[in-house]
């Protein structure tokens, strides 16, 4: 949206004199946000920010440290809300050795949302049309075989899902090229 230097102006009494609307323009599709969404909360799922599960919604997020833990930052999110925390100090120095976001940054953010979730509904992301979804080889990047070890199933746009299995020999998909198809 374009930036508004003034959004209302009232008179003594409070009735509104001029009120600026948001011009709003949408940045990214519906399906690039879902997804974005849905790897983001793998984030707070199983892995950094994983100590946020405790607040039992569904909620995303990506947790940072600058080198020599000089900044640590923990950004989260659910449907109706964003929230970012930073820790670090105004003269460039360490927090201490092993400081992360989500050690530093991220008990805060836990924090704050124990007070104001109950504010909000639980919704989890909705998730947009043309989405399917499809068992992933963590190695390959392509369709999960017989061989797979490990594996995730994950959403993708209609039409850009691999076709070949990671336990058939073709270089048509690779991890590289599933990065390409991103619109």
């Amino acid at each position: 949206s374009v930036p508004r230097l003034i959004t209302r102006i009232t008179d003594t009494w409070g009735q509104d004199l001029v009120v600026v609307e948001p011009q709003k323009s949408r940045t990214l599709s519906e399906q690039n946000a879902f997804i974005m969404a849905s790897l983001l909360k793998e984030v707070v799922n199983a892995g950094t920010a994983y100590k946020a599960r405790a607040l039992g919604r569904p909620m995303g997020g990506k947790t940072g440290t600058s080198n020599e833990e000089c900044d640590t930052w923990f950004i989260g999110f659910t449907p109706q809300l964003v929230t970012g925390v930073y820790t670090g100090y105004d003269q460039v120095q360490s927090l201490g050795r092993l400081e992360t976001g989500g050690r530093t940054a991220l008990p805060a953010f836990i924090y704050y949302h124990q007070k104001i979730d109950d504010l909000y509904p639980p919704d989890d992301f909705k998730q947009a049309e043309d989405i399917v979804y499809a068992s992933i080889d963590a190695k390959t990047g392509k369709l999960a075989g017989k061989n797979s070890d490990q594996s995730f199933y994950l959403p993708f746009m209609k039409g850009t899902v691999p076709s070949v299995r990671s336990d058939q020999n073709s270089d048509v998909e690779s991890g590289e090229n599933l990065f390409m198809q991103i619109n």
